[in-house]
């Protein structure tokens, strides 16, 4: 229908006081879960390792890639002490 109606195309991240939190799924959850790994940033144990390629790939996926590369880059650090003899 072009009656000129561009009611039916205004998308929710479009209305006023939208955040991104608020669109984005998983974003709270997101932002939760970075808080909590900032405060064990140099970590050593694997589930530290696997929280940090996971926030790589979050990371990746909102097009955040000096922010993925940071992640990736602490889980092999992590990983490097962990298999050093």
């Amino acid at each position: 229908d072009s009656t000129g109606d561009w009611s039916s195309d205004v998308c929710s991240s479009d209305l006023p006081g939208t955040r991104n939190i608020d669109v984005i799924p998983g974003l709270a959850y997101f932002a939760a879960a970075t808080d909590i790994l900032g405060n064990h940033t140099g970590g050593t144990g694997l589930p530290y390792v696997h929280a940090c390629l996971l926030a790589g790939l979050y990371h990746s996926q909102l097009g955040r890639v000096l922010q993925s590369h940071a992640c990736v880059a602490q889980a092999g650090y992590a990983l490097a002490i962990m298999l050093k003899p």
